[in-house]
């Protein structure tokens, strides 16, 4: 089995649901963990991210949840070669005096 760490990937999109988050960018922060298991079929690490990356910016989540549910189901259509992965998702400037981080277990 091979684990492939997708770390600190920073970019800005519409995400939430408050009235200012609808309006302007925020940065968010992806990292993930995904295991497969065959070297001949690895996993394409340029895709995956280039993947998470344009799927956030396009579908502009309400709900932190609702982005880590699409990509429970979109990822193993996707990327084949996926065994499992886990993903989490920081808003890293919603709030002054913390980050706010999501993942699901």
């Amino acid at each position: 089995m091979y684990k492939l760490d997708l770390q600190n990937l920073e970019f800005e999109c519409i995400i939430g649901i408050l009235d200012f988050e609808r309006l302007k960018k925020q940065k968010v922060l992806i990292e993930g963990t995904f295991l497969y298991e065959n070297k001949d079929n690895f996993l394409d690490y340029s895709l995956l991210k280039e993947y998470i990356k344009k799927l956030m910016i396009e579908k502009q989540f309400l709900l932190l949840e609702d982005a880590l549910d699409f990509f429970e189901n979109s990822l193993y259509i996707e990327f084949t070669q996926l065994h499992s992965f886990t993903l989490n998702i920081t808003k890293p400037d919603i709030m002054r005096d913390c980050k706010v981080s999501l993942s699901k277990i």
